[in-house]
């Protein structure tokens, strides 16, 4: 086999090898959320998150709007990364190697998901801002919490 033609088809099994396990763990930390937490489980979280920051009736009235805003924004994110899924789940059959409309895909996915993040961090702090100090302190541990465990 030629070089450039090995490069090629390494790339290209390291790039399908990379999107196989990225798709297993997004598979497998949706069932393990829907296992924990029930199929009718809030999917944005508010009520876990309310939970472990004890926020009162009062509060979460108050929270309404934000969290409004964000259940929305969230919502079309994971329609838009559903469907990219589903386009590269389609080009992963019928496609011999990553061409230019696999890569293209595959850079949409990649838009989406720190879109969620940025989302999410956005979020943080404007629920922050709501909050008074102890509850501000629970938020922070929360957050680096999470973002210490690997996924």
């Amino acid at each position: 086999m030629k070089p450039k033609v090995r490069i090629l088809v390494f790339r290209v099994g390291a790039v399908l090898g990379l999107i196989a396990v990225c798709g297993l763990s997004c598979y497998l930390a949706v069932m393990w959320a829907v296992h924990r937490h029930g199929p009718d489980a809030d999917p944005a979280g508010m009520e876990w998150l309310h939970e472990r920051l004890g926020i009162d009736a009062t509060q979460v009235a108050g929270l309404e709007d934000l969290e409004l805003r964000y259940s929305e924004q969230r919502s079309r994110l994971m329609s838009e990364m559903e469907a990219l899924q589903a386009r590269l789940a389609t080009q992963l059959r019928v496609k011999s190697e990553a061409d230019a409309e696999v890569v293209e895909t595959i850079e949409q996915i990649h838009g989406v998901h720190g879109g969620l993040q940025e989302l999410s961090v956005r979020y943080y702090f404007d629920l922050l801002r709501l909050l008074p100090d102890e509850q501000q302190t629970r938020l922070r541990r929360l957050a680096a919490q999470s973002l210490s465990k690997p996924l």
